[in-house]
């Protein structure tokens, strides 16, 4: 030990100089072999990095050609399904109207339980389907294709101005008469022929009414969405009406004036009114029984109704002024509606009934974020007095309780829907679907 000492102190500067440059250059030369080493490792890395890259956006734009044919494929398969269980689920609702309608000898009132056909008919949906039906009485609403509408007593009982009532009913009028309605017959028979010969509109000078007719096209173009139309509404197939939609009112530029807000941008909630009044459908009596408010105020002053007595039988109430829930009441005959004659006191009324013979039924199926509207228009046929005053149509005013109804629809929950013979005529079929 003592002699390494000696011999290490014995070294001279340059010994140690020597030793120390080879320590140096053995350290250098190991760090110089681990950074070839690191530097290697990192060009692979690189490599491997830009071929992820490289897949990703291959990955990425095949996802964007095959997306849409994708999606629209599946909407396709989807769409098919909903529309069969809507059909399955309205030929279900049918059959329970007319089950109710044969059990009581009509349809009187919504409380009778065909304002929910499938509720009634215990109907459970497939699994992952929500499937509503919803049923509407047009034959509560006043008719709006008719000669006598009533339109000047509507707007009267909203406070329009009077000057402004005899520019809607004029305009109404042109609108709907027999020479417009065969104009635009010719026209479109023209247009047919000239696009078989392959001829253009643009080469005809439009008369006065087309130029009228665009610009009320023009108006109501966006405004039909914003009147709670969709554009995707598909017409299967339909009996021709005079006013086909609400939306012509925006159409017209008096009315416009009346039912539209143009600093909102939006409809008035008369114009919302107005489709609760009228049907573009029912050109027959109104029903008392499912007639709104503001058809029986109409009423009161075309007709000698005692509005108060009817409201009060219809919708009893408690010592507190609620409205009774538990029990129903309508009017099973028009003779038991109290002042049923004309204003003049010359015939019988004409203008409002006790039964619904116009339903409009909407089934709506969803699954997921997916949906699909079907809306039948169906008339009840009608029935001969007598066979309408037999049977369990009572004598006097009808009350029904919550009670009565559930036991009815347990007893008769046996029989089979398919094999009711359906009393209808559907008038308006459309498809309306929210893909």
């Amino acid at each position: 030990m003592d002699s390494a000492k000696e011999k290490e102190l014995a070294r001279s500067p340059n010994q140690n100089r020597k030793i120390l440059i080879g320590q140096s250059a053995v350290f250098w030369g190991k760090a110089q072999k681990g950074f070839r080493t690191h530097k290697k490792s990192g060009v692979i890395l690189l490599t491997v990095l830009g071929l992820i890259l490289l897949m990703s956006a291959m990955v990425v734009q095949f996802l964007s050609v095959t997306t849409d044919d994708i999606r629209f494929k599946s909407q396709v398969y989807e769409e098919n399904d909903l529309r069969d269980q809507a059909y399955q689920a309205l030929e279900v609702s049918l059959a329970a109207i007319a089950e109710i309608n044969e059990i009581d000898k009509g349809l009187f009132s919504p409380t009778q339980g065909w304002d929910n056909p499938l509720q009634y008919a215990q109907w459970t949906p497939p699994v992952y389907y929500k499937i509503e039906a919803k049923v509407s009485d047009e034959t509560g609403k006043l008719p709006l294709n008719t000669k006598e509408n009533y339109l000047d007593r509507f707007l009267e009982e909203n406070e329009v101005a009077s000057y402004q009532i005899q520019e809607v009913i004029n305009e109404f009028n042109e609108w709907t008469s027999a020479e417009r309605q065969q104009q635009e017959l010719e026209d479109k028979e023209r247009e047919t022929a000239m696009s078989r010969k392959g001829g253009q509109k643009g080469g005809n000078q439009p008369n006065a009414l087309e130029k009228k007719q665009d610009k009320g096209s023009d108006m109501a173009s966006k405004d039909e969405v914003a009147g709670g139309e969709n554009p995707k509404k598909r017409v299967i197939f339909s009996d021709d009406t005079k006013i086909q939609d609400f939306s012509e009112f925006l159409s017209m530029e008096q009315s416009r004036a009346v039912f539209y807000d143009e600093e909102k941008r939006q409809p008035r909630d008369l114009y919302w009114k107005l489709k609760e009044t009228y049907s573009l459908y029912n050109n027959g009596t109104v029903n008392i029984n499912t007639a709104p408010e503001s058809v029986r105020d109409i009423l009161k002053k075309v007709v000698n109704l005692d509005i108060q007595t009817v409201e009060n039988f219809l919708y009893p109430t408690d010592l507190s002024g609620e409205v009774k829930t538990d029990t129903f009441h309508f009017y099973s005959k028009k003779e038991e509606v109290p002042g049923n004659e004309l204003s003049n006191g010359s015939n019988k009324i004409a203008l409002f009934d006790v039964q619904s013979h116009l339903l409009l039924v909407s089934i709506t199926v969803s699954r997921g974020p997916v949906s699909f509207l079907l809306e039948a228009l169906v008339g009840l046929e009608e029935k001969s007095n007598t066979q309408r005053d037999t049977g369990s149509v009572p004598s006097k005013p009808t009350n029904v309780t919550q009670a009565q109804s559930a036991s009815r629809t347990k007893s008769q929950s046996k029989k089979s829907l398919a094999s009711t013979d359906y009393p209808f005529k559907i008038i308006r079929l459309t498809e309306n679907s929210f893909i």
